[in-house]
């Protein structure tokens, strides 16, 4: 389109006809003024055009662009008018979003909003996302990285996946490259080898992540849904929940009643493995002694006067010619016919070296004829006792009911040199005399050699012919019986019932010498069984000595070099961890908690009553006192032999003894051990050497002292509790005492009144006190579902599944490790669940239809503007204000939200 003239007024005379430049010529003048008049701006008519842009229109048309597209705007705006009117189709075609408001405030107001809808906080139902992790646990290979954002395949199974990320990470002590993945088809297999382009050079191989559970003891009082803490030898982090329980009888509940001292979290448990419940017992039952219950196999081919032996008969035992040489009763009968079987009997006495028959002692027709016998005898370790019952555990054999038991503590015969097959044992020096049908052991591991038949010398004996007798120079023992019981019933179908020590109280740290001369060498030979030269240590030179520095010259080292010293944190039991009720027990247990190393020291705690010379004795201080240690100087009028310190001597006419302390060709001072006194014109004899001599003259050694010492554990009067931890000396009555604190400065000082044992009175490590009680039990566990695999678990390892919440007691099962694994599962977001930021609708503020404008200024300024303007109709509109500070003050009013500015 031609541009239009700018200015026409020169051009009005040439476009009217001729005639009026004759006849008309005023109105031609007329004309031309009017558009020179218009030309001079008189009227802005010829730009309509041009002024319809809202950049170039003049300001008197800006009013009517105002009226037609800005009507319900205020009239100052913080924005140009030309700016509003060109943008405001924009905030129009964005009405009702959140952009719309944040345009508005910015054009209107120059302010930045925040606009907050309500409705996208309100609680629904399943509208939350659970996102759960899938990764390969692999071996260690820098190709793994490569794999990132790539499609990886199985070399075996070719299940495929997309990798998402790679994490390297060290578990139990090997690097494992986790693999992230997605869009999973098909399982990978443990052991296989994935690629990404199949070449398979330098491709890692799959571990395998922990699957599944084979629950093996499902712990008790659980619930569905209950999660778990997996823990094992090498992996760790996994986790499962409860999915199928069962009740069931035989869990045993354990209760801590004493928590005793010197424990600490390592120390042993030892729960026994049978109940024996026992009637006619003489004796006591010790923890820790050793058990017996001595049993014959008899096997016979001809029975006559009845087709099979009844338990509880009583036999007699007959040797070729008719003589009666030992007895007992039956406790088994397993007939083949009526003629031939075999009886297990309970080995009440005599000598069965020689036997030929059995017979019905009530009946004496009852005749059985030898095939073969087999000394059955079972052997075990008693861990506490009461009078109608003893619990064993290390049970060696198969008990059985109504057949006796007994109780021994051992005692060195000598060193064993040779033996015949005359069952003759020669040995040097047999210190304690042997009796007929004592049993005779290796100390070394328990073994039974045999029973004593006959005692022929002071250095010989002979054992039954059905011993077991295999020498070389070993020291051999024979057991002394505690005690004695007829056996009722033995219980002993459980399994599994178990627990560790939890926490510690009252802790200290303690040095002990960690070599436990008991122990045994790399050849299995106990340390205390070996000859000095190691000749019967089956194993090198220098391989047999004590177990704590191996490394040590033996020919010429100091025994303390040789057992290491470590320390160690012991402490008072509060708490047990880790419980395993076991399965199918059916009765109460005997329970022992035991500290190899604090256990052979001599602790109690006490009360002390003192006469006070100041009251300055308070809890945490150290009480001391130094006392003598009495000892007896025994002069020797003959001497054979040598005498060694730290060996044990008795005098076998008054029964006294006593442990060597120092000696010389004539004189030994010794430390007695129990109440009796040494006597002149008596021998003398060395336990361990054989030495003896005649005492002459009976005489006190010097006077030496030692310092007992405890921990003041409270103040009540003159009444002091203590916890002793001298472990040698011990606080005596009448005696003086000081206390010093932590830095070594005297407190208090004063004289013990007298001084009387609390609480247990059982040494230090073996004091706590845990009963045991076979109960009925719900929920225990039979199947768990794995929640998340964790890494580093290994196929087939023992795992302990450890209650989440307070709950002491475990469950145990095994792994199950086999193809990928799953991560602990979250939610994407808060969506349909429950939290702080989820609200219940409530059809005002927490709807679907309501929005909220955060700005600084007050809703009444402009609420009706922006409901003229963007407001929808059917929505509600909140307004909060928002306060600034660049002081960082804070206020507290409602409706208001503080923000700092940096």
């Amino acid at each position: 389109m031609k541009e239009i003239e700018q200015n026409i007024s020169p051009l009005i005379e040439s476009q009217f006809p001729s005639f009026y430049q004759v006849e008309g010529q005023n109105f031609v003048a007329f004309v031309k003024a009017y558009y020179e008049w218009l030309d001079q701006g008189g009227s802005e008519s010829r730009n309509i055009l041009k002024y319809r842009s809202i950049d170039d229109t003049v300001d008197e048309f800006l009013d009517n662009f105002k009226n037609e597209f800005l009507n319900s705007l205020p009239e100052n705006t913080a924005s140009d008018k030309r700016f509003l009117v060109k943008h405001i189709q924009d905030l129009y075609k964005s009405k009702g979003s959140s952009e719309a408001y944040k345009l508005f405030f910015d054009l209107v107001f120059s302010e930045d909003i925040e606009v907050y809808n309500p409705g996208q906080d309100v609680l629904r139902a399943s509208h939350g996302v659970w996102i759960i992790p899938n990764y390969l646990e692999c071996s260690k290979s820098d190709r793994a990285f490569s794999f990132i954002g790539k499609q990886i395949t199985g070399a075996s199974s070719e299940a495929t996946a997309f990798v998402e990320n790679v994490v390297r990470r060290k578990v139990g002590g090997r690097f494992l490259d986790i693999i992230y993945i997605s869009n999973i088809m098909g399982n990978f297999q443990t052991g296989e080898y994935i690629t990404d382009n199949n070449i398979l050079s330098g491709s890692p191989y799959v571990v395998g992540s922990l699957n599944s559970v084979n629950v093996t003891s499902g712990g008790a009082n659980n619930k569905i849904g209950d999660l778990f803490n997996i823990t094992g030898p090498g992996g760790k982090s996994g986790k499962v929940v409860v999915r199928k329980t069962v009740d069931g009888t035989g869990k045993v509940t354990f209760t801590l009643v004493d928590g005793g001292y010197g424990f600490e979290s390592n120390s042993q448990v030892i729960v026994s493995n049978a109940v024996v419940f026992i009637t006619s017992n003489t004796g006591s039952f010790n923890t820790f002694e050793s058990a017996i219950q001595p049993l014959k196999t008899f096997q016979y081919n001809t029975l006559t006067g009845a087709n099979s032996f009844a338990v509880l008969d009583s036999i007699n035992v007959y040797n070729s010619a008719n003589s009666q040489i030992a007895n007992g009763y039956v406790v088994a009968s397993t007939p083949s016919n009526t003629t031939a079987g075999t009886v297990v009997i309970s080995d009440v006495a005599g000598n069965w070296a020689t036997v030929s028959k059995i017979r019905n002692a009530a009946n004496l027709t009852i005749t059985a004829s030898y095939v073969d016998i087999t000394d059955s005898s079972v052997t075990a370790k008693v861990v506490g006792s009461n009078n109608v019952a003893v619990g064993l555990y290390d049970i060696q054999g198969t008990l059985y009911n109504s057949g006796y038991i007994k109780a021994f503590v051992g005692e060195p015969l000598g060193l064993a040199k040779s033996n015949t097959t005359t069952n003759i044992i020669t040995g040097n020096n047999t210190i304690w005399q042997a009796n007929v049908g004592d049993t005779v052991y290796f100390r070394a591991n328990n073994a039974p050699i045999g029973i004593v038949y006959s005692v022929l010398s002071n250095t010989s004996i002979q054992l039954v012919s059905n011993s077991l007798y295999t020498f070389n120079n070993a020291t051999i023992w024979r057991t002394i019986e505690t005690a004695r019981a007829n056996t009722e019933t033995v219980y002993s179908s459980g399994t599994g019932a178990t627990f560790s020590v939890g926490s510690l109280g009252d802790t200290q740290t303690i040095a002990v010498k960690d070599a436990r001369l008991a122990g045994f060498n790399s050849g299995n030979v106990c340390f205390l069984d070996m000859l000095i030269d190691g000749s019967n240590a089956n194993t090198a030179a220098n391989a047999y000595g004590f177990s704590g520095n191996s490394a040590i010259g033996y020919s010429n080292g100091l025994i303390n070099d040789a057992l290491l010293q470590a320390n160690a944190i012991i402490g008072r039991i509060d708490s047990l961890q880790s419980v395993n009720p076991g399965n199918n027990y059916n009765a109460d247990p005997f329970v022992k908690i035991v500290d190899a190393k604090t256990s052979p020291f001599y602790f109690k705690d006490k009360d002390v009553i003192l006469t006070e010379t100041n009251n300055q004795f308070s809890p945490g201080q150290k009480l001391l006192q130094t006392i003598p240690i009495s000892r007896t100087e025994l002069i020797l009028a003959s001497n054979t032999g040598s005498f060694k310190i730290g060996e044990g001597v008795q005098q076998l006419i008054t029964g006294a003894r006593g442990i060597v302390v120092s000696t010389s060709v004539s004189t030994v001072i010794v430390q007695p051990i129990t109440n009796t006194s040494f006597v002149v014109s008596n021998n003398i004899i060395g336990q361990t050497t054989g030495a003896n001599g005649a005492i002459s003259t009976v005489t006190a050694a010097p006077t030496t002292f030692g310092q007992a010492n405890g921990l003041i554990q409270a103040v009540s009067g003159n009444t002091l509790t203590i916890r002793d931890t001298s472990f040698e000396f011990q606080f005596s009555d009448g005696a003086s005492v000081t206390s010093i604190d932590t830095t070594g400065t005297l407190q208090g000082s004063g004289t013990i009144g007298t001084v009387n044992y609390i609480g247990n009175p059982e040494y230090m490590g073996i004091n706590a006190q845990v009963d045991a009680e076979v109960k009925t039990a719900s929920g225990i566990v039979t199947e768990v579902e794995i929640l998340d695999s964790g890494f580093g678990y290994s196929a087939n390892e023992q795992l302990e599944l450890a209650s989440s919440n307070t709950q002491i007691t475990s469950i145990f099962g095994t792994a199950n490790v086999l193809r990928q694994g799953l991560g602990a599962g979250y939610w994407k977001d808060n969506k349909g669940k429950l939290n702080s930021d989820k609200y219940i609708h409530d059809n005002k503020y927490y709807q679907e239809y309501s929005y909220e404008i955060k700005s600084k200024m007050s809703l009444n300024r402009y609420s009706d503007i922006l409901k003229n303007i963007l407001h929808i109709a059917g929505t509600e509109l909140f307004g909060r204000v928002i306060v600034q500070t660049e002081q960082g003050i804070k206020l507290d009013a409602p409706g208001a939200e503080i923000t700092e500015i940096p």
